[in-house]
């Protein structure tokens, strides 16, 4: 479980900087899922890969496995959808989740 919350940091981290960098959303979740050596985190992010290249919002991807990505970090996203600032959302969550990793608001139920 450790190593699954550690790479859903890192890929919150990564995301968050490619999204600020200008990234577009598909490219920039596919390259912060590169970040993840669990086989649990890789698959999780992969599903969410393949239902944003589906056309569902990364909020609703996310929203599939929240014991995985936290309610707390799904909640943040969509606000940030609406808003139309994935990038910040995705800062606030990363932000978020390297103060308290073992919040299960961030980081699902994988947090200990």
């Amino acid at each position: 479980m450790e190593q699954l919350t550690e790479d859903l940091m890192r890929f919150w981290s990564e995301l968050a900087r490619l999204l600020e960098d200008g990234r577009p959303m598909l490219a920039a979740l596919e390259a912060a899922g590169r970040q993840c050596s669990s086989p649990e985190a890789s698959s999780a992010v992969q599903t969410v890969v393949d239902a944003v290249a589906s056309g569902t919002s990364l909020p609703d991807a996310l929203a599939a496995n929240p014991d995985c990505f936290g309610l707390g970090a799904i909640h943040v996203m969509r606000g940030g959808d609406c808003f139309g600032m994935p990038a910040r959302a995705a800062r606030f969550v990363a932000d978020a989740a390297a103060d308290c990793p073992t919040c299960a608001a961030w980081c699902g139920d994988t947090a200990g």
